[in-house]
């Protein structure tokens, strides 16, 4: 038996029969009980829906799957009932939730507490308790808590776990949720501190660039937003570790990269351009070293200046139409539209390898929209 044939017309005020709705709702999984609601809603039949919300709570099975209750929210508040209705049923499920032992219901309840702010925080607290000894379960709780915007929450269950045990996991995860709160200077205490905890544990080379990529970043963040001595110490970190990760990682033009794009986001441009020219120097023959300084400066809206390190990517790689494009790009930027459709069309009218089609294709579609604006 299937809804459709259960159902009056979308919009209809047929009353649904009552029997052949019973026989179908037996056929469903009892391990998702907001299936019958969706469906009903799906159809236009919000007051049916509302009902059959409003019983599932009554007769509350914590051993089920937890429904959306944002969709639920929706569904009772479209029907007759309103939004009376739906405090009404949120009530009643809340104090049933919050008074069962099931971590996995309480930590549904938050997708509805957007709509009852007040119940926010004790339903955390409750899910924290549930959640006991197990790390995975308070990582999961401390997550939601930032998520919505409480970061004070989240690190006050975090941090009695880092002095019980403060393991590389646990850092990296109290490190993360500190940027996401935008507390760079306590997230890059976070970083180090995990660099440390897992000092003898073997890891892949990409996992030290993942980590070390985001300490760098963390003090880039605190010396942008500091002045004077504080400024300064956030630079160093940074050095520091981008020695620490060349002393494991020799060849690697990443690590020039990222601290040049540091140096040139405080305005140090002198030694930003001593970073950025070691991704040159390690192979001087290659358009790529050119090519990534380039784009450094573009990042740092320096366009002007990006423009000679296109040209030499250009001059030591011919085969390869991206800097012409980039370059391209740069030069109508700056107003120098001429220059600019000029390389633009010397890529459209020149054959090229076919892995660069698609370079190909926007230096014509480039073209195409200018003729088009004229």
């Amino acid at each position: 038996m299937k809804l459709n044939e259960l159902l009056p017309a979308k919009g209809s005020a047929d009353p649904l029969d009552p029997d052949r709705f019973q026989a179908w709702l037996a056929t469903l999984p009892a391990e998702r009980p907001g299936v019958a609601a969706q469906a009903l809603m799906n159809r236009g039949a919000y007051d049916a829906a509302a009902d059959r919300i409003a019983t599932l709570v009554t007769d509350l099975d914590l051993h089920a799957t937890p429904p959306q209750l944002q969709n639920l929210v929706y569904q009772v508040q479209s029907s007759r009932r309103g939004p009376a209705g739906w405090q009404l049923i949120w009530a009643q499920l809340r104090d049933k939730v919050l008074a069962s032992g099931s971590f996995e219901w309480t930590l549904s309840l938050i997708g509805g507490a957007a709509y009852n702010p007040n119940d926010l925080i004790p339903i955390l607290a409750r899910a924290s308790e549930l959640a006991g000894a197990d790390v995975a379960r308070k990582g999961v709780v401390a997550q939601l808590a930032v998520n919505h915007g409480q970061v004070a929450f989240a690190m006050s269950i975090i941090e009695p776990l880092l002095k019980a045990q403060g393991t590389r996991e646990l850092y990296l995860l109290a490190a993360r949720l500190a940027q996401q709160g935008g507390q760079p200077a306590v997230a890059l205490g976070y970083l180090e501190a995990a660099q440390d905890a897992g000092a003898d544990e073997p890891v892949e080379i990409s996992t030290v660039r993942s980590e070390l990529t985001q300490i760098i970043g963390a003090a880039r963040l605190l010396a942008v937003a500091s002045t004077g001595p504080a400024r300064t110490a956030a630079i160093d970190k940074a050095m520091t570790w981008g020695a620490r990760w060349r002393a494991v990682d020799p060849g690697n033009p990443e690590i020039d990269r990222i601290l040049g794009e540091l140096l040139l986001a405080v305005g140090d441009q002198a030694e930003a351009w001593r970073q950025l020219s070691g991704v040159i120097e390690r192979d001087p023959m290659s358009g790529a070293g050119y090519q990534t300084v380039a784009d450094a400066f573009e990042r740092q809206g320096r366009v002007a200046e990006a423009l000679a390190y296109w040209q030499q990517a250009i001059v030591i790689d011919q085969t390869n139409p991206t800097p012409r494009l980039r370059k391209a790009q740069a030069l109508i930027a700056l107003g120098r539209t001429a220059e600019g459709d000029a390389l633009l069309a010397e890529i459209a009218n020149r054959k090229w390898h076919d892995m660069w089609s698609n370079v190909s294709y926007q230096a014509k579609y480039l073209l195409e929209r200018a003729k088009q604006t004229r």
